[in-house]
């Protein structure tokens, strides 16, 4: 498939954004276990585009969650572990189209402390 068929899957079109936004917490150094490293607090209902992207600048490969929490923000609705080698990172559009209720929101967490520098941000688009 040719580069500007795989972009233009990956770019919603203008008119079917409701709206988007990026969260992130910055970078961390040295973080210690279950740092948070990105939220985005609590959610719209409705369906959304949401790409994840995380970069370990520590040595070590690194353990992350990617968390889709309840409305109530005491449990996970759904959860990917993902490890990342050291000095590089991870972008991915995790979720297409996806559905979320009222004051559900994304998080990511880093599972061990981490000694070095990481940054992980939560990009997504709403589209209905």
């Amino acid at each position: 498939m040719p580069l500007i068929d795989d972009i233009a899957q990956m770019v919603p079109t203008v008119d079917s954004q409701l709206g988007g936004s990026w969260y992130t917490g910055g970078v961390l150094t040295n973080p210690a276990a279950n740092a948070l490293e990105a939220d985005t607090g609590e959610l719209t209902a409705g369906y959304y585009d949401v790409t994840f992207f995380l970069w370990n600048g520590s040595a070590n490969i690194e353990g992350y969650n990617f968390e889709h929490r309840n409305a109530a923000n005491t449990a996970n609705l759904h959860l990917q572990v993902v490890s990342i080698p050291g000095n590089d990172y991870l972008s991915t559009p995790l979720l297409k189209n996806f559905g979320v209720a009222e004051n559900e929101r994304f998080r990511i967490l880093n599972r061990t402390a981490i000694v070095g520098v990481t940054q992980g941000s939560i990009i997504f688009t709403r589209r209905a």
